[in-house]
């Protein structure tokens, strides 16, 4: 009897250290810290537009997933996601952390951003999560996402307007077209003017007659201090020999184009 009191109560001492074991090990820790120089790094790569640096930031197959885009996952996607947004003027991200906390290997930061672009203007702020990896001495993010809280722009109501703006463009250079409207128009208008361009979106209209292709230009609501004219948008953007080439191309591709303005009609 005094046997089997003696191996119970060692078999309860060993059930007392494994609990006790397992409670410390998963204990979690501050690290705020350590995350906001892992951050300082991240913002220094971004300031200086290394984007080999900060994919080096992130895990090889690092899930990333942005305001308003798809998924983003692994080292190639990230980094093709980091150049188009410096194409597209990106200069700055300020990073504030609010906590950080790590159990184990892992840490888990939350906080808030600032976007800015190269004219010092503020185009975007919000809220992130971060769930970081330690990788030797280093943290690496594994998986980030974050969120807008900026209000969403506002549509045109019953005093509004709308403008519409149809392009007749040769079939032979829709596809130059386009690229030319995201490659060399879409940077110049996100950097000088990110306010108008918010209210404008570009569509290829379907229903196309045989032999022409059409894209409408859709400004809602449509604001007098707003600026849509193609060559003052690209005049801000390039030199004078460059917009002269630019605006050559782009007369070169369109037919006609018509402007039509309408107002809204309660319903």
């Amino acid at each position: 009897m005094k046997l089997k009191l003696t191996i119970e109560r060692y078999l309860n001492f060993c059930l007392l250290v494994l609990i006790v074991g397992s409670s410390c090990s998963s204990s979690t820790r501050d690290v705020k810290a350590e995350i906001e120089k892992a951050n300082e790094v991240y913002m220094a790569a971004i300031s200086n537009q290394d984007v080999e640096a900060i994919v080096a930031l992130h895990t090889p197959n690092a899930l990333v997933l942005p305001s308003n885009h798809d998924a983003v996952r692994g080292s190639d996607a990230i980094r093709q996601t980091w150049e188009q947004g410096f194409k597209h003027g990106l200069d700055q991200l300020k990073f504030i952390t609010s906590e950080a906390t790590a159990t184990g290997t892992t840490a888990i930061e939350h906080g808030t951003y600032q976007v800015f672009i190269e004219t010092n203007q503020m185009v975007d702020h919000g809220k992130y999560i971060v769930i970081w990896e330690k990788v030797g001495q280093d943290w690496k993010i594994a998986k980030d996402i974050w969120n807008s809280s900026m209000p969403p722009v506002p549509r045109a109501g019953e005093n509004d307007t709308i403008a519409m703006a149809f392009t007749k463009v040769k079939p032979e250079n829709m596809k130059q077209m386009i690229t030319m409207a995201n490659d060399v128009f879409a940077p110049a208008f996100d950097k000088h003017f990110s306010d108008s361009k918010a209210t404008a979106r570009l569509f290829r209209i379907v229903n196309e007659e045989e032999g022409e292709g059409e894209l409408l230009y859709f400004i809602d609501p449509y604001l007098k201090h707003h600026v849509h004219d193609v060559k003052t948008i690209l005049s801000k953007h390039y030199s004078e020999e460059e917009v002269t080439k630019y605006m050559q191309k782009f007369e070169s591709y369109i037919i006609k184009q018509e402007l039509v303005y309408a107002v809204p009609i309660p319903w």
